[in-house]
Order: structure tokens, then sequence, then C-alpha cells
């Protein structure tokens, strides 16, 4: 499990990198299918700009609508 949990950090670390290269243009989204984020470390999330939006049952084809519209990233 730590293991696990490392390497999902080492990834998203790289995600960030990416992403704050060019904040201009590019968005970080996590999606997951779990019911929880576990603890939540609010001053972490606020460091990284964290924000939580739940979305209950969509389809494919309606995230694939949502992410062609401004809106969304904002």
């Amino acid at each position: 499990m730590t293991r696990n949990i490392d390497a999902h950090e080492r990834v998203y670390e790289e995600c960030r990198g990416w992403r704050d290269g060019d904040r201009e243009h590019r968005r970080l989204v996590v999606v997951t299918s779990m019911a929880s984020r576990g603890k939540v470390k609010e001053e972490e999330d606020k460091a990284n700009e964290l924000r939580v939006h739940n979305v209950v049952s969509w389809t494919l084809d309606e995230y694939l609508e949502a992410v062609q519209h401004d809106e969304l990233y904002e």
C-alpha cells in the first residue's frame, strides 16, 4: 500500500510540474472513482491550489462534452 501511495505522489508531482510550466494553457485534472480522498490536508491543498469538484454519474460522452468548455477550467 505504501509503495502505491509513493508512486502516486511521484506521478502527481511530475504532472504538477508539467502544469506549472505553462499554467495559462495547461490544466491538471485528477479523476477518481473513490468515495473519499482520505485525509484532507488543508494547508497542502491550499498550497497546491487544489479544489474538489464532485461529479456524480457522468457518461463518457458527458465528460468529453464538458472538457470542450472553458468554464470547466476556471
